[in-house]
């Protein structure tokens, strides 16, 4: 698959597939932040947090680069950036990204808690493709349950059945049989 240009990834079409993708409905009202290191293929996320439910919708690739920061008040700081780079179809990679700064601030235990506990479900081993299908299979069939008949119109089933049409088409590429993929998919192991 080939990355789009810059340019298009700026269209409403682009950003409509980037915001499906990565479950964020609402991204074509978003312009590029450059002081944030933004551009139409790179998205600062708020936190891990973020993130976390970012990789859960579209998977992809995680890496972890440890840097120093200067913040608006002068201070360097060590941090951990993590970006995630999600292939969107018709657009190429997307990458989202955000630091994680991992000290402990007073006032703040519960949140950074919850940063560490969702940075050590981002650093676990990647399943493999057979078991991300059968996952985004079940994350597809509980959102259906719990959204009903309109199912179509959620941005978060759309984007889980996705990421199942992308898994399937991986699969395809990577040798495995539709018998394996439908396995994967309705939970028969083995068969």
């Amino acid at each position: 698959m080939s990355s789009a240009a810059p340019e298009q990834a700026q269209t409403a079409g682009y950003a409509r597939a980037i915001g499906e993708a990565l479950g964020i409905p609402d991204i074509e009202r978003h312009a590029p932040r450059p002081e944030l290191g933004e551009t139409p293929t790179r998205l600062a996320v708020w936190d891990v947090l973020g993130l976390r439910d970012i990789h859960a919708t579209a998977g992809g690739e995680l890496t972890f680069l440890q840097t120093e920061r200067t913040g608006t008040d002068g201070i360097t700081r060590v941090v951990v950036e993590l970006t995630l780079t999600v292939h969107v179809a018709e657009v190429g990679p997307i990458e989202a990204v955000t630091d994680w700064e991992p000290t402990l601030v007073a006032g703040e235990e519960e949140k950074w808690r919850r940063e560490l506990v969702a940075a050590a479900e981002l650093a676990k081993p990647q399943p493999t493709l057979l078991e991300q299908l059968a996952t985004a299979s079940q994350v597809s069939r509980d959102i259906a349950m719990r959204v009903g008949a309109g199912k179509d119109l959620d941005p978060k089933w759309r984007a889980s059945e996705r990421r199942c049409d992308d898994l399937w088409r991986q699969g395809r590429e990577a040798g495995h049989s539709d018998k394996e993929l439908s396995a994967a998919v309705f939970g028969r192991a083995g068969s």
